[in-house]
């Protein structure tokens, strides 16, 4: 029979004398058993104020029970007073423990704040919604979506948002609120940029001003200062999240602007060269932006310059 069964036997007066030896075996078969023993009269000692059960210090007591076992060898090796006692006293501090683990698993839990370096990340939220992140941004989950679904942003990302109608989803930007029920949108904001292309549904945009609603397959961007609506855009600029680019009768001026933003880089147009007359027809797959710049620099003549890591001169541009 197990120790924890005799002493439930124990308790209820229905220990034989055979699980009397076994208690008393069990006692004395190791030191860490002799020290159970002991904290149990500590906690007896314990209930004499039990309503300070959370802050008792178990090390106040420890000699009591091994004294009485010595000098009253006769005796029942632990009273049904003190077992009754410790039964009571660690079912208070199971139920203690249980809350404190409900409390901190529950309302207090930190909500996700994902923030990347130098490379993009993609992860799902609990109402199973998917955001892409690309490089230097910071997704934060306001809401523990129970009643709101609330995010913030700031950098640019990818999102594919969940449909519920009970609960619109948005996102706080230093431009303004995002707010949707269900679609799918490339936004990059920061406190000097906005750029939001909406791939699937509608997207309400709400500032200080005024309201904008965006459909599939439009575009809002903030121009020096002035929102501008956008009725076409090239969806392959929001490959970027499968880790490839896609450009389709695409400008040069947007294919460095998309460089720009995947691989972290400016490129200085000093000489003010024509870069929207230059349309782009390719496809780059992992490839870094050094491989990349050398194939534009086939297909548009495109000389650039290295600044820097993170810096590119435009010198000179040749459009097939």
């Amino acid at each position: 029979m197990k120790i924890t069964d005799i002493i439930a036997q124990y308790l209820l007066s229905k220990e034989g004398q055979q699980e009397r030896n076994q208690l008393a075996e069990w006692h004395d078969d190791t030191s860490k058993n002799i020290e159970i023993v002991k904290e149990l009269d500590s906690v007896w000692e314990a209930t004499e104020d039990f309503s300070d059960y959370e802050t008792f210090d178990t090390n106040a007591a420890w000699s009591a029970l091994d004294s009485k076992i010595s000098e009253e060898p006769k005796q029942p090796l632990i009273s049904t007073k003190l077992l009754a006692a410790a039964c009571v006293v660690l079912l208070a501090g199971l139920v203690t423990w249980n809350l404190i683990d409900n409390h901190n698993t529950s309302g207090d839990k930190a909500l996700p704040n994902h923030t990347t370096d130098d490379s993009s990340m993609s992860f799902a939220l609990e109402d199973e919604s998917r955001i892409w992140l690309n490089s230097n941004s910071e997704f934060v989950q306001v809401s523990d979506f129970t009643e709101t679904r609330s995010v913030s942003l700031e950098g640019h990302g990818y999102f594919e948002i969940a449909k519920d109608k009970k609960r619109p989803f948005t996102i706080d930007t230093d431009m303004g609120t995002i707010k949707v029920l269900g679609t799918a949108f490339d936004l990059n904001c920061d406190p000097n940029t906005f750029d939001l292309k909406v791939t699937e549904g509608k997207v309400a945009f709400t500032n200080k001003k005024r309201t904008y609603e965006i459909s599939a397959n439009q575009r809002l961007v903030m121009d020096n200062g002035v929102y501008v609506m956008i009725d076409w855009y090239d969806h392959h600029e929001a490959d970027w999240r499968f880790e490839n680019l896609s450009f389709d009768n695409t400008p040069l001026s947007e294919v460095l602007t998309t460089l720009s933003t995947t691989f972290q880089v400016t490129f200085d147009n000093s000489d003010n060269l024509d870069l929207t007359n230059c349309l782009i027809n390719t496809k780059f797959n992992d490839e870094s932006i050094t491989d990349i710049l050398s194939e534009l620099e086939i297909i548009v003549n495109l000389k650039v310059k290295k600044l820097s890591d993170t810096t590119y001169e435009i010198s000179s541009l040749k459009c097939q």
